[in-house]
């Protein structure tokens, strides 16, 4: 799955979309395709969080925010949501916080089958959040092309497969691109191999060309339009092409070949007048004091070629290009046995800007003086993991510790990874065994998240124990 930002997020559960959807790998591995993310097509007043197109389908994803992390939501597509047996209203005369979204949904599904003629499916996803455990859908909701879920890993893999399963049409590199800028005409354009690579077919237009009449056998046309000499005829009594590319009217009968005898006092077609000896004379002589001239220029046109080619070799063999770009040095913190590999990091003084959720509104309301971000890979028995680190720096104690209770409560948010913001992991897809700690420090909160990258899926996240604990002592950028 490769996504391509088009805009800020636009919901709190954002964040999760964007990492469910990373977490299904780069490549046509688990389920390729291309997501348009953050975007607002023309003429849409309601924006979308990921417009995944795949091989087999299109997936329109919407954030619907909840009040708050929910056990139970019952979420029928067209009566009153309830969580937790509580009622859910939606915004002016929305009969559910999730009607704003399947409307605008419905609507950019007939754009898009309109103008990029698809055949295959166009569906939608409401992703709830800020946590849901269990969606209860209504009475044959789920045989229409929608799905209400929080968005996980699992959860969009079974989404894509009910809503987009594969079939016998499916969607080429092409109508792939016409999407895209059905949804958004500035999208970049993608190429065939990156498309091939996510499973689209290649965008071959085969088109219905002239094949060249083939030349009898023994026998050719000249280019200039005369009949070369030859001792057959063309088969089913078949008109050569003219000189200017028409064909004679009517059914006439071929040219007579070289072995007819022409009318007499006229020049056979194929053969050239000749010329009186004189004539040829005079002209071999006016043409031989050009011969010198003509060898002098074609002279120095191949010393000045030769030339040129040196020039251009002495200063490629001295370009930056040529001696090689330099590449960034691979940094590895050793942890009581751990080693922890940057993928990336960095610092910056807006921390609310790489938190989602409540987070986000409680650190804009505190004096934070910068945060510390960091992706780390570490391999624990043979087991890759991917370690997300985020140090806030408040200006007392308490306020770091009261930041920390927030995020110890469930569905309340947690700060984003930088790795993921850049598109810097590797190529894999992560397990849905996440850990997520935190800790307090002189005025520090320090939030460590932990994902096994491969593995069984079947652990819990006490396997990552080891892991987490050490990046606690992991080194952090200095604020800028």
């Amino acid at each position: 799955m490769r996504l391509i930002g088009a805009g800020e997020p636009n919901s709190l559960i954002a964040a999760d979309i964007s990492a469910s959807l990373r977490g299904l790998g780069r490549g046509d591995d688990t389920i390729g395709g291309i997501a348009l993310m953050h975007v607002t097509p023309q003429g849409f007043h309601q924006p979308f969080d990921a417009v995944v197109v795949t091989p087999h389908g299109v997936l329109l994803i919407s954030g619907v925010e909840l009040p708050g992390p929910t056990m139970r939501l019952e979420a029928p597509l067209h009566a009153q949501w309830k969580a937790d047996n509580w009622p859910l209203v939606g915004s002016g005369t929305a009969v559910n916080p999730g009607a704003p979204s399947l409307a605008a949904s419905w609507h950019l599904t007939q754009r898009i089958t309109h103008e990029a003629g698809l055949t295959v499916p166009v569906a939608t996803v409401l992703a709830v959040g800020p946590f849901v455990d269990s969606v209860v859908s209504g009475p044959g909701d789920l045989d229409q092309p929608v799905r209400v879920l929080y968005p996980t890993i699992n959860g969009l893999k079974d989404a894509f497969a009910a809503l987009t399963p594969p079939g016998a049409r499916t969607c080429s590199a092409e109508q792939a691109r016409a999407v895209l800028r059905t949804v958004d005409p500035a999208t970049p354009i993608q190429p065939d191999g990156t498309l091939a690579k996510e499973g689209f077919a290649s965008a071959v237009t085969t088109a219905a060309t002239a094949t060249p009449s083939a030349a009898p056998q023994g026998g050719s046309v000249a280019q200039s339009g005369s009949v070369a000499q030859s001792g057959s005829v063309a088969q089913s009594g078949s008109v050569a092409q003219s000189p200017s590319g028409t064909a004679p009217h009517g059914h006439a009968p071929a040219a007579p070949v070289a072995a007819a005898s022409s009318a007499p006092g006229r020049p056979h077609p194929g053969s050239a007048r000749p010329e009186s000896r004189g004539a040829a004379d005079g002209a071999r002589r006016r043409s031989t004091p050009l011969r010198p001239l003509l060898i002098v220029v074609v002279c120095l046109l191949v010393v000045g070629l030769v030339a040129m080619i040196a020039v251009a070799t002495a200063i490629a063999s001295d370009s930056p290009a040529e001696r090689g770009a330099p590449t960034q040095d691979l940094v590895i913190h050793d942890i009581d046995g751990f080693d922890f590999q940057v993928v990336a990091a960095d610092t910056d003084r807006r921390c609310a800007s790489h938190t989602y959720g409540d987070l986000r509104t409680a650190v804009a309301a505190w004096d934070c003086e910068g945060v510390h971000l960091g992706s780390y890979l570490t391999t624990v028995d043979e087991r890759r993991a991917a370690v997300s680190v985020a140090l806030f720096e408040f200006d007392s104690a308490k306020q770091a510790e009261r930041i920390d209770k927030l995020v110890n409560t469930t569905g309340t948010g947690w700060a984003l990874d930088l790795a993921t913001d850049r598109d810097a992991w590797p190529d894999t897809s992560a397990v849905d065994t996440t850990s997520y700690r935190s800790a307090t420090a002189d005025g520090r909160l320090r939030l460590v998240r932990a994902v096994w990258l491969d593995g069984p899926d079947d652990v819990d996240d006490r396997s990552l124990t080891p892991v987490v604990e050490r990046a606690f002592a992991v080194p952090m950028p200095h604020l800028r």
